[in-house]
């Protein structure tokens, strides 16, 4: 995503005798919104980078048994947690300390997806 974003929406580009030039496709792409997808196209993959990486160290299967989460809640659960700010530098364990972290985000994804 980050190769297509960078490809696809430069403005400003070199010609062949080493000349600045303008590029048509990066200017149409910030006018018809293929810049802002290829932004969130980003985002997601970060997002499902930091869900595979939240995984391996805390299993599916453990988390459902150390913090009581129903099945169908848990993937929901992950994306919300890894998607708040500075959840992606804590080191992800099983300690107590991290299941109480743990457990302060489910409360709040409870009452946002009830909100909804």
């Amino acid at each position: 995503a980050e190769k297509r974003y960078n490809k696809n929406n430069r403005v400003f580009m070199s010609t062949s005798d080493l000349k600045m030039g303008i590029t048509i496709d990066g200017i149409i792409n910030r006018l018809n919104g293929t810049r802002k997808r290829d932004l969130q196209m980003i985002e997601y993959e970060k997002i499902e980078n930091n869900v595979a990486s939240f995984y391996k160290q805390y299993p599916r299967e453990e988390l459902m048994k150390d913090l009581g989460i129903p099945e169908y809640h848990v993937d929901a659960f992950v994306i919300y947690f890894v998607s708040q700010p500075d959840t992606d530098k804590m080191k992800v364990d099983q300690s107590e300390g991290y299941q109480i972290l743990l457990a302060q985000y489910y409360d709040e994804f409870l009452t946002f997806i009830k909100g909804e």
